[in-house]
């Protein structure tokens, strides 16, 4: 998806943005790379590859959506360890099928990462369509398919749980658009 952007602004002979966004997306490969060698990574790796991710997101659908992160810098400096692009699955699902397809005003999407009493409780909120109208659209258009990272997710970090402290719930908003998806992860330090 990222090389289709570069290849638009080529083709609109925009060489300074083909460049530009090109930068941002090896350094996310490299990132991604470095962090994969590891079962677990620092909140701020994890973060900084996370915000990476986004803003090329953004570039890559015009800016239709604003991102808040909200992100207690004490949670940071505990150096909080989690398995890599942990994260990462349930913003990009936030971004494709909630937040591309919203037609009604300005996406939004929210980071929000806090300290609980057993470790760290990370939300990830958007005003998108949803996940039954996302469903809906994907019927409509043909394109049905598993959503297989949320499962590997699911199960990398059960991997990490003996104890079953860490969790993962998705709950979709009854009384407006969108999708919350609370994480609860057991301090690794």
């Amino acid at each position: 998806n990222c090389m289709n952007t570069i290849d638009a602004y080529i083709f609109k002979e925009q060489p300074e943005k083909a460049s530009a966004f090109l930068n941002k997306f090896s350094k996310l490969i490299r990132q991604t790379l470095e962090n994969s060698q590891y079962p677990l990574i620092s909140l701020s790796n994890e973060i900084e590859c996370l915000q990476l991710f986004i803003a090329l997101e953004q570039e890559r659908f015009d800016n239709s959506f604003d991102v808040k992160y909200d992100i207690e810098p004490y949670v940071i400096q505990q150096h909080y360890k989690m398995p890599p692009l942990l994260i990462q699955p349930y913003v990009e699902n936030a971004i494709l099928h909630g937040l591309r397809h919203k037609k009604d005003g300005k996406g939004l999407l929210q980071i929000n990462i806090s300290e609980i009493s057993t470790g760290i409780l990370i939300r990830v909120n958007d005003n998108g369509i949803g996940r039954a109208a996302s469903q809906q659209l994907k019927e409509l258009n043909g394109k049905l398919h598993n959503p297989v990272a949320m499962e590997l997710t699911r199960q990398r970090l059960s991997l990490l749980d003996r104890d079953n402290k860490n969790s993962i719930e998705i709950i979709d908003y009854t009384n407006q658009p969108g999708t919350e998806v609370i994480i609860h992860l057991q301090k690794i330090t």
